[in-house]
């Protein structure tokens, strides 16, 4: 089975979806029933293809701009860009077309993506960069068909989150979408965001029929209430990366650890008063802390800007834009996860840290329920004193029999969404298509 996947979301940070999307190309380059290709779309593209020598400059100068390490968040162009945009989004030809990355770049790539050790098979794959931009396509207007790109030699065309494109008749196309938040809970995203996310959806929405996979029993639920019964909606969960968990009897701290970008739906000022109320009432003892690992996000800069000066105490430690191994260590010295977000799509942080041993204190919303299920301590609502004692039930159960507990936990992930475990499920689904 000839597959071409849409992978440039890789490289936006490292959230949950970067990590699913690499996640799912290596589970492609494992696989020996699967020939994988990977598309990468750059984010601004100012420059036509030209039949000269300086080609091989015109690729690498896109390829950066498709392999930005930066959030997943929209970028403001200026006003050259933004125009030069509109007049490429109103281009009567559909047709956009792809460019081969030669064999060598091909390989830096990979080792970019961390593929490289991914197995041999992956230098069969080729990377091809798409001839226009995201904002391009976001701005098409409406009485415009999407643009089309050619995908006549595979059988399925695979993409993360909603992006306004068609492919060819003969491909079955795969539509990986994490989440409806911008459409259940625009309360917590920029207006902006929220109209380009619902104009995306209503476009793929009204094309070729779809294959829909999402991450979540209660986000696909969801997706069919909002859009029909009809759609043809599957569920894979994410992989929690589980190869390189440590000994469940290394030394730990009495700390507590938060993995989330800085923006309203994950009610960070929340977790920090619930903290902060559970060392006042003596709940858990003074030589706790709370380290919160992530990234800017969106309508927070007041709160991003407090943490970044450790304004809120020597407790309680801000880790921006961690390392995958920074990360690791703090997992692994953490003895809680919290997570008191508002709302998800799928909730890849308690369960990355149940990998490591930690017992999730998390918000009681159905995505949670699903993954974390009977070994998670939740609590409902936003009044920090509940936070605070589900910290405290936490530490109580840590303190009975912190080792059997933490192998429960780790089990728990391994059992469930290991990349063998979420790998045979993508393949059931690709193999069930070509039968």
């Amino acid at each position: 089975m000839k597959i071409l996947y849409e992978i440039t979301y890789a490289t936006r940070g490292q959230s949950g979806i970067p990590r699913d999307t690499k996640a799912l190309a290596k589970i492609m380059v494992e696989t020996e029933k699967i020939q994988a290709d990977f598309l990468l779309n750059p984010r601004s593209y100012s420059r036509r293809r030209k039949q000269t020598s300086n080609n091989s400059q015109w690729i690498s100068n896109e390829l950066g701009a498709a392999l930005r390490r930066e959030p997943g968040r929209s970028a403001i162009p200026s006003i050259f860009i933004s125009a030069l945009t509109l007049l490429q989004s109103l281009s009567l030809r559909r047709a956009v077309a792809t460019l081969k990355v030669d064999a060598s770049t091909s390989v830096n790539v990979f080792k970019f993506l961390q593929l490289d050790n991914s197995a041999q098979k992956s230098t069969n794959s080729s990377f091809f960069l798409l001839s226009i931009s995201y904002l391009a396509r976001f701005a098409r207007p409406r009485f415009l068909k999407p643009f089309r790109i050619r995908t006549n030699s595979y059988q399925v065309f695979i993409q993360q989150q909603v992006d306004p494109i068609q492919v060819d008749k003969k491909t079955t196309h795969i539509v990986r979408l994490h989440d409806l938040l911008p459409i259940s809970h625009p309360q917590y995203f920029d207006q902006i965001g929220v109209a380009v996310f619902a104009k995306s959806l209503r476009i793929m929405l009204s094309g070729n029929k779809k294959i829909w996979v999402m991450d979540s029993e209660s986000t696909a639920q969801d997706f069919k209430r909002y859009f029909g019964k009809h759609l043809d909606v599957r569920v894979i969960p994410c992989v929690v990366e589980t190869k390189r968990i440590g000994n469940t009897h290394a030394q730990r701290k009495n700390q507590v650890c938060m993995v989330n970008s800085v923006e309203p739906r994950k009610r960070i000022s929340l977790a920090i008063a619930g903290f902060r109320q559970a060392k006042e009432s003596e709940i858990i003892s003074q030589d706790w802390n709370l380290v919160i690992v992530g990234n800017k996000g969106w309508q927070e800069d007041g709160l991003l800007e407090n943490l970044r000066k450790q304004s809120f105490g020597n407790d309680i430690i801000f880790k921006e834009g961690a390392q995958d191994f920074e990360l690791e260590k703090i997992y692994s010295e953490s003895r809680i996860l919290l997570s008191t977000t508002a709302a998800e799509g799928f909730g890849l942080p308690p369960l990355e840290g149940m990998a490591y041993g930690c017992i999730p204190v998390v918000s009681d919303i159905p995505q949670h329920r699903e993954t974390v299920q009977h070994l998670g301590v939740y609590f409902e609502g936003d009044d920090p004193q509940k936070v605070a004692e589900k910290l405290g039930e936490a530490l109580g159960m840590l303190d009975q029999n912190e080792t059997d507990l933490s192998n429960k936990l780790i089990n728990h992930v391994q059992a469930n969404y290991s990349q063998e475990v979420i790998g045979q499920k993508w393949l059931d689904l690709l193999l069930g298509i070509q039968s």
